[in-house]
């Protein structure tokens, strides 16, 4: 009992740090009002209608923001209950991505490392992910900070579960755990735009690691990997060729260097060592 009962402490730890720290975003000036728009205009398509200025936006914004759907799930599920945007955006959906998160870090552990030492890892990261901030785009300051935003689900929930479904395709090739792979890919985009780029570094890896087993056997677990990426695929090559955007994804940018996400110096060095 000892173990479950240190597990069920380090998630009670973490819905309570995410509950109750304060991390404005002026990204979410953007977010809400996806959400918004959906609730007030359910017959439109995210982000024809600004719901911020009252205006109809034709065409498109940005591309990008079209192929996830987090923002809608927040205005579903504000419209199956009785708790409004607000509630459901700050306090239902993060509370529950903090448990599963924590979750999720015990359940790639244990892949590796026998149970007590998968709860010591799961403790390690939510410690990690609280003391690594700086950057306002630092990995720390993605996680159970700011788990109202998609783009921190890919790093606390949707990537790692990817890996692990990639590897239990490895092990067990089979429709179940290939269809695991595919809807963790599918969900990682889904979260945040961000996901697509995710999905092939992720991928990447998983077909390194598939280059260990023996030639005819690693042929074949890449071919199934490979094919999770239809899904991704085909997203980017329609927001890069067709996606109707007024700015161009070669304008996109950020005022942070490229590392910034390792936190600045010195978390950076941390990291990186």
């Amino acid at each position: 009992w000892l173990l479950p009962a240190c597990l069920a402490a380090i998630v009670l730890a973490a819905m309570t740090v995410t509950l109750t720290c304060s991390r404005p975003d002026l990204d979410d000036a953007s977010f809400l009002q996806i959400a918004a728009q959906t609730l007030q205009h359910p017959d439109r398509a995210p982000l024809t209608y600004d719901a911020s200025l009252g205006t109809i936006i034709e065409p498109f914004r940005f591309a990008p923001y079209r192929v996830s759907s987090y923002e809608t799930l927040v205005a579903l599920l504000s419209h199956w209950t009785p708790f409004g945007l607000l509630t459901v955006y700050y306090v239902l959906l993060p509370g529950l991505s903090a448990a599963l998160a924590i979750g999720v870090a015990y359940l790639f552990a244990r892949w590796f490392a026998p149970p007590p030492a998968a709860v010591l890892a799961a403790a390690v990261f939510l410690l990690l992910m609280l003391a690594w901030g700086g950057a306002s785009t630092a990995y720390g300051n993605r996680v159970f900070v700011r788990l109202y935003q998609g783009k921190g689900l890919i790093i606390a929930l949707t990537a790692p579960m990817t890996l692990v479904a990639g590897l239990l395709l490895l092990r067990r090739p089979g429709m179940l755990s290939w269809s695991a792979l595919a809807a963790a890919q599918i969900a990682t985009i889904g979260v945040s735009s961000s996901g697509i780029v995710c999905a092939f570094v992720t991928t990447a890896i998983l077909m390194i690691v598939a280059l260990e087993f023996p030639a005819r056997g690693a042929l074949t677990r890449i071919a199934a990997i490979g094919t999770t990426l239809v899904y991704p695929a085909i997203l980017g090559g329609w927001i890069k060729f067709a996606g109707g955007s007024h700015v161009p994804l070669n304008d996109i940018g950020t005022y942070h260097p490229a590392n910034a996400s390792l936190g600045l110096p010195p978390r950076e060095a941390l990291a990186l060592a």
